[in-house]
């Protein structure tokens, strides 16, 4: 247990870093550049994500959940990569210009060059990286996600601030994994793995042909809506969809990504030793509903100030779908953990087969939405979404056992939390409306009020988060004296060297 909470102290140190240096990039971004220019850029990342889904492969996830990891078989999985991911770049390159004929936008052939420059660069950071998520060495990957976000950021709002306009997000993407490869080298201990192999292609391509499966349906999924609604409705309205799924996607970034990198790593594991995998997946549950109920009925709330903050009035079109979509929030805990819970333990078909129904409904749903308006498209996607958390409960309840007495039990407590955190905001809307011109201050004073309310909450219902709040907080202040005793030892140590000599 003391290591996975490290390991989740330096995940969720590495999803909270990274989200507040996106935060950053996008409220500097969303005020250089017009909805118009977000748009292409959106367009043109949805194209690439196609290409984004072949690449992956499953490749890192076999890395990491494999149970007996030779070195022939990190170099075969490098191989596979090498072989991918060039292919897949030459394809882009390739392309290009049929997909801006068919948006009927040029700009999108030099966003998507770019773009395409990834595709020659990533399979050298795949063993790498995959290697130091399989061994838990989270610490290493805080330091490369922060460092190489630093450098995309400084990239991106440069570029954007000199007049570059989307080509500054492109631009961006590549100095980030550029970075990333750089301290992978630096940081992987075993160095690198420089010569691809093919000797065990048929374990890679047998366990990474169902991830992939279940894998690209599932981003075509997340793509779905910049791709449909892009051509449908137009560049501008896809940039404001994308920034109200952006606001839903600070959940995802701040806790799922923490405990969805852990979560992966920590149940291969558990697989490895026998451990009893339904009993973790309900206590992962029962830690998300805490988080996520009280965090969307606040977003649901005060979307029109938090809007304002990130992006500016003219994305005043977003508030009203960010709030639609809060909604599907509600029920994230219940989706977001079963595809990699069930990829982790070697039911990559399982995840295939599910994704193959879930999909389809979703997509279904936003093209009958973007025969309306975008308010259309976010009902539809909540309708849909309730089908989709149904179904995910069947295939756990399947694979696991997991009934639905089992998720009651584990969800009590998260109520009385998410009832508690959401006075403070219902009281502010209430005193000064849903769409006030002084938005700050009511934001500072829910968003301050409701945090208190959650802690006092958590404790009063004595939730299993309680503790590991309270080994964050320690692991935090712990490290915090490291740092004020290092640098108080260097001071000392640097005094003692400038002092002068005294003879004898």
């Amino acid at each position: 247990m003391p290591g996975i909470r490290r390991s989740l102290f330096f995940s969720f140190s590495q999803a909270y870093v990274g989200n507040a240096l996106a935060f950053i990039s996008v409220m500097v971004i969303a005020r250089l550049l017009t909805p118009q220019e977000i748009g292409i850029y959106a367009v043109a990342m949805a194209v690439i994500s196609i290409a984004y889904i072949l690449r992956d492969f499953g490749i890192g996830q076999f890395i990491i959940q494999e149970r007996e990891l030779t070195r022939d078989k990190i170099r075969t999985a490098f191989g596979v990569s090498l072989v991918i991911c060039w292919t897949l770049g030459t394809l882009v390159l390739a392309t290009r210009g049929v997909v801006a004929d068919f948006y009927g936008e040029p700009g999108l052939i030099d966003v998507m060059t770019v773009l395409s420059i990834n595709f020659f660069v990533v399979p050298f950071n795949v063993p790498m990286m995959s290697t130091l998520a399989r061994e838990m060495q989270f610490g290493k990957l805080f330091w490369i996600s922060t460092i190489s976000g630093v450098i995309g950021m400084t990239v991106v709002i440069t570029l954007a601030a000199t007049g570059h306009s989307y080509m500054s997000m492109a631009w961006s993407s590549i100095a980030s994994t550029f970075a990333t490869l750089l301290l992978s080298i630096a940081f992987h201990r075993r160095g690198l793995v420089l010569l691809p192999s093919f000797k065990h292609w048929r374990a890679v391509l047998s366990y990474g042909g169902y991830a992939l499966g279940g894998t690209s349906l599932r981003q075509l999924g997340n793509i779905a809506p910049d791709l449909i609604v892009g051509r449908m409705l137009g560049f501008a309205p896809v940039a404001q969809l994308s920034r109200a799924l952006g606001l839903i996607e600070i959940y995802y970034r701040v806790v799922m990504e923490g405990i969805g990198r852990v979560a992966f790593s920590s149940w291969a594991k558990r697989l490895r030793e026998g451990g009893d995998l339904k009993a973790d997946y309900l206590r992962a549950l029962e830690f998300l509903t805490a988080l996520a109920w009280p965090f969307f009925i606040f977003l649901g709330l005060m979307a029109h100030h938090v809007v304002n903050l990130l992006y500016g009035d003219q994305w005043a079109d977003a508030v009203d779908l960010a709030r639609i979509l809060c909604v599907n929030g509600i029920f994230l805990p219940f989706i977001h953990l079963v595809p990699g819970f069930l990829m982790a333990t070697g039911n990559a078909k399982q995840m295939f087969r599910l994704s193959s129904v879930t999909v389809p409904i979703s997509i279904t749903a936003i093209i009958i939405g973007s025969q309306h308006s975008l308010v259309a498209v976010g009902m539809a996607l909540v309708v849909a979404y309730l089908l989709n958390v149904c179904l995910h409960h069947l295939f756990m309840r399947r694979t696991i056992g997991i009934s639905f007495d089992d998720i009651i039990r584990v969800s009590g407590r998260s109520l009385i939390i998410a009832l508690a955190t959401a006075i403070p905001p219902v009281t502010t809307v209430f005193l000064t409306g849903l769409t006030p011109n002084n938005f700050l201050l009511p934001l500072l004073i829910a968003g301050t009020t409701a945090s208190l309310a959650w802690l006092g909450a958590v404790w009063a219902s004595n939730h299993p988060i309680k503790g590991e709040v309270m080994n964050a907080t320690r692991m935090a202040i712990r490290k915090i004296h490291e740092i004020l005793f290092n640098y108080r030892v260097r001071q000392m140590h640097d005094s003692d060297k400038s002092r002068p000599s005294e003879g004898i």
